[in-house]
C-alpha cells in the first residue's frame, strides 16, 4: 500500500479532463509491460502521421531545408518496449525534434494546429517520465503511485484534451478550455465537465477528510504511549 506521505501528496490537487476520442475500447488497464508497449506504439503512430503531414506542408510551402529534417523512419517499438532508451532517447527525442521543426516553420509564416503542438509536448514530457521510471525500476514492480502515473499516460494517449480543471488544496481553481470550445455550441460538454468537477470535488473532500482522520488517529495513539 502507498504510504501516508504519498497519499497526501497525491491529494494536493485534483485534475478533471474532458478528452475527445475517435473510439472507446472500454477495457481495464492491462499489465504494466503491455501498457508500456501500447503507449510506445500509439506514440510512434502519432509521430509518424504528424511527420508525414509536416513534411508535406513544408514542401508545399517551399521550406525544403526544414522538410529534409523530418525523420520518417519507423521506430522498432516492438523490439524496444518497454525500455527507458526507447522512451527517452527515441520517441521522446523525436517528439521534441518534430515540435522544434514545426516551431521554426511557424516563424517562417506557416500556421499549425495548436492541439498537435500540445500533444507533441505531452509526448516528450511523458517519455521522460516513463524513461525515468523504467531506469529506476526495470523489473516493472511498480508502486501504486507509479501505476497511477502510467495509467494516466495510457488513458490520455495522444487524444485532444478539450477542457481541464485543476483544483488546489488551498481552494484555487483553474479551468482551461481549448479555443473554439467556449461557445454555446459546446454547452453539453460544458455541462458534463461541470458535473464531473462537482462529483470529483465531493469524492476528493471525502478522501482528504479520511486521511486527516487517519493522521489524527495515529497521533492520538502516539500520545497514549
Amino acid at each position: 500500500m502507498p504510504s501516508t506521505p504519498n497519499i497526501a501528496e497525491n491529494l494536493l490537487n485534483l485534475e478533471i479532463n474532458v478528452i475527445l476520442v475517435g473510439g472507446i475500447s472500454a477495457r481495464k488497464m492491462p499489465a504494466a509491460r503491455e501498457v508500456l508497449q501500447e503507449i510506445a506504439e500509439k506514440y510512434d503512430f502519432f509521430l509518424q502521421r504528424t511527420a508525414n503531414r509536416t513534411k508535406s506542408a513544408l514542401e508545399e510551402a517551399a521550406l525544403g531545408e526544414l522538410a529534409l529534417k523530418v525523420d520518417l523512419t519507423p521506430l522498432e517499438v516492438l523490439d524496444q518496449a518497454p525500455s527507458s532508451h526507447l522512451f527517452k532517447n527515441m520517441v521522446g527525442v523525436r517528439a521534441a525534434e518534430l515540435y522544434d521543426i514545426r516551431d521554426q516553420a511557424r516563424e517562417e509564416g506557416l500556421t499549425w494546429d495548436r492541439e498537435i503542438a500540445n500533444v507533441l509536448r505531452r509526448v516528450n514530457k511523458n517519455c521522460k517520465t516513463l524513461g525515468d521510471l523504467l531506469e529506476a525500476n526495470p523489473s516493472l514492480k511498480l508502486k501504486p503511485e507509479e501505476l497511477l502515473q502510467v495509467r494516466k499516460i495510457w488513458e490520455v494517449g495522444t487524444e485532444r484534451v478539450l477542457m481541464q480543471t485543476v483544483v488546489q488544496l488551498d481552494g484555487d481553481i483553474a479551468t482551461r478550455i481549448q479555443l473554439g470550445r467556449e461557445t454555446a455550441r459546446d454547452q453539453a460538454l460544458h455541462d458534463m465537465h461541470k458535473a464531473l468537477v462537482e462529483m470529483a470535488i465531493g469524492n476528493w473532500q471525502f478522501m482528504v477528510q479520511t486521511l486527516a482522520n487517519l493522521i489524527k488517529s495515529g497521533l492520538g495513539g502516539l500520545f497514549k504511549r
